[in-house]
């Protein structure tokens, strides 16, 4: 989805959980897509722990100014 940009004082964050299992599975990078731009900023990368369980992550996300959309790959 496509999401509005907060104001300049408010906070962004992106909370969620993962699990990450199997040989090829060792990092997700969440990127910021900017509508009118369209260009893609990676905003951050997590790499795979060694611990085989969920894992919570809390992301600050800095608002493009403009809508935007948010991919976790």
């Amino acid at each position: 989805p496509m999401l509005k940009p907060t104001n300049a004082n408010q906070k962004c964050v992106l909370r969620f959980y993962y699990y990450m299992f199997g040989l090829n599975d060792n990092q997700i990078s969440i990127y910021i897509r900017n509508q009118t731009q369209l260009n893609t900023i990676t905003v951050s990368t997590i790499k795979r722990k060694s611990q085989d369980i969920w894992q919570s992550a809390i992301v600050q996300l800095q608002s493009p100014g403009s809508i935007f959309q948010v991919s976790l790959l």
